[in-house]
């Protein structure tokens, strides 16, 4: 082999030996490159599980605060259910009191209630039998015997209201019916009603 081969030869080889180091450090370098993706795929898989994770802490977490909410509403719904019940019920009872019971509440409540003592007494439609003349010279007496003014005198009128009556004088009326009554009464009454019913329920 002459010089000129030796040198083409050796350029030859130092250019394969250059080419596989090249080749190695390329190799190299996608494996560092591929391992560091690895990597970082597995950071942002565990970021995204955990992310992931707390999601649906929060989401269970926002359906039972949900599902308490939803489940005091129905409690208090409930309980105002029983309420309402419980006055329904006096309303009843107090309706449909005898005849005597019945004109012994109204007659203290025309004592405390009247004014003037020269009111028109307007009663309930279907109450002209246990609110008539007779009852109401009764009232005028009771009021006579407390020094007041005895002149009440009963309507022709009636009106659609629950028991009790109204006394009305020139364009003013005072509404003493039974609903009324317990509709003003009830804010008082309820936290009273409610812990009665309640107390015994839970007990």
């Amino acid at each position: 082999m002459n010089g000129a081969e030796k040198l083409v030869d050796r350029i030859l080889k130092e250019g394969r030996q250059r080419a596989d180091e090249i080749i190695n450090r390329a190799r190299q370098r996608a494996d560092e490159i591929i391992e560091e993706a690895e990597q970082t795929a597995q950071k942002k898989a565990e970021v995204i599980e955990q992310k992931a994770r707390e999601d649906a802490e929060e989401i269970k977490r926002r359906i039972r605060a949900v599902a308490q909410m939803d489940m005091r509403k129905d409690i208090l719904a409930v309980k105002q259910q029983l309420i309402d019940q419980v006055f329904d019920r006096v309303m009843e009872q107090l309706i449909n009191l005898s005849t005597e019971e019945y004109q012994n509440i109204l007659l203290e409540l025309f004592v405390k209630t009247v004014d003037t003592g020269r009111e028109q007494v307007i009663i309930a439609s279907g109450d002209q039998d246990r609110i008539n003349e007779q009852f109401i010279d009764r009232v005028n007496q009771a009021l006579k015997e407390q020094g007041k003014t005895g002149n009440l005198t009963l309507s022709g009128e009636t009106r659609d209201i629950k028991g009790g009556f109204i006394l009305k004088s020139g364009g003013v009326e005072i509404n003493n019916s039974f609903e009324t009554i317990l509709r003003m009464e009830r804010e008082e009454l309820e936290p009273e009603v409610a812990e009665i019913l309640f107390s015994r329920l839970n007990g």
